[in-house]
């Protein structure tokens, strides 16, 4: 499909800038996504220290977003189905904004 044909779900095509502006907010999404994963783990000491918790508890955490993650995704799947990729693509983003 090229750029200017139509849709086959009565959207609008994504075009030019469109698709550019939305490329760049998927990157810099998962770039920040990718920062604050990394930043986790060495955090987790004083995470459970500020909260009280036992070091083990609070290596629950990052199994604990990527449930959240594996949750999100597969209702994001559903929802593209029904709302189309670009709806959902705009709500993820402004989700992380």
């Amino acid at each position: 499909m090229t750029d200017t044909e139509a849709r086959p779900d009565g959207a609008a095509p994504v075009i030019g800038r469109d698709r550019m502006m939305l490329t760049l907010g998927a990157f810099a999404a998962m770039g920040v996504f990718a920062i604050g994963i990394n930043v986790l783990g060495p955090a987790l000491d004083i995470i459970a220290e500020v909260f009280s918790l036992p070091l083990a508890q609070a290596g629950l955490l990052p199994s604990m977003m990527m449930v959240g993650i594996l949750i999100g995704v597969a209702a994001g799947g559903v929802l593209s189905d029904f709302a189309g990729a670009r709806v959902v693509a705009m709500l993820a983003m402004g989700a992380l904004a």
